[in-house]
């Protein structure tokens, strides 16, 4: 029943005509390229495990530090302290008494740990004092820097202060100025006012004295036509009386010839 169900299934969708069927790209895949590439990979990780493994199980080389004998013990003591004629002298005696064997095997044997180990530490010591003395010495110096930094900032400061002052000062000055102009402010509306009055005053001064002026010479213009007239009436006068001596002999009071 089954099959017979599947194959009636497949007969009607066979037969559905109005399905629209599309073309599916199917892309080509280079699988042989792929499997090289991965196996390639996995032998170069497979290597990058071997070779950890065979450096981690390889034994690491380490350096000892060989024992030093006594003579090269005092020989480096006697160089770095820079003694050389005691060194010449130390190894011209020490050959000697090496070839004429008289130094034992204790003698020439290795140098104790004790003497190593305090030759290391007094090394350490004099490092340690020359990094503590350069380090004073730049303490002396940032010091000595502080101190100039200080001595300036000290400086700038009372100049500020100075200036500060100085610009209270002017202040206090520009307002008590302010304050005199203020006052005198009417005093000198006044006195605008005053000049204004004088030079009104004056000008009507001088339209007076001008006029005064015209006066004056109108009379005095005048006064000289009066002279003249009286002088030519008192010429005629004189005429006349002169002619009437000769005519008549008869003598009279002349009459004013300013009386008119």
């Amino acid at each position: 029943m089954e099959g017979t169900n599947n194959q009636s299934r497949i007969s009607e969708d066979e037969s559905d005509d109005d399905f629209a069927y599309e073309e599916v790209e199917v892309e080509v895949e280079d699988d042989d390229a792929d499997e090289g590439e991965d196996l390639e990979t996995a032998l170069i990780k497979v290597r990058q495990q071997q070779q950890l493994e065979a450096d981690a199980n390889a034994p690491k080389a380490s350096v000892g530090k060989r024992p030093e004998l006594i003579d090269d013990f005092i020989r480096n003591f006697l160089l770095k302290m820079k003694m050389f004629k005691t060194l010449d002298v130390f190894q011209t005696e020490w050959y000697e008494k090496s070839t004429a064997g008289q130094l034992t095997p204790e003698d020439v044997g290795v140098v104790a740990d004790v003497y190593q180990r305090n030759q290391e530490l007094d090394n350490t010591v004099k490092s340690l004092r020359a990094e503590l003395d350069k380090a004073k010495e730049i303490a002396h110096k940032a010091r000595s820097t502080w101190d100039k930094f200080r001595k300036e900032r000290d400086f700038h400061r009372m100049n500020h202060r100075r200036v500060v002052q100085e610009k209270t000062k002017l202040v206090n000055d520009l307002r008590r100025l302010r304050g005199h102009l203020d006052t005198y402010e009417p005093t000198l509306q006044g006195l605008e006012e005053k000049y204004q009055v004088a030079m009104k005053e004056k000008a009507m001064a001088r339209m007076k004295t001008d006029k005064m002026t015209v006066k004056v010479e109108t009379l005095e213009k005048q006064l000289q036509q009066a002279t003249v007239a009286a002088g030519a009436s008192l010429s005629r006068y004189n005429d006349n009386a002169g002619g009437s001596k000769r005519d008549g002999g008869g003598g009279g009071v002349p009459p004013n010839p300013m009386r008119r």
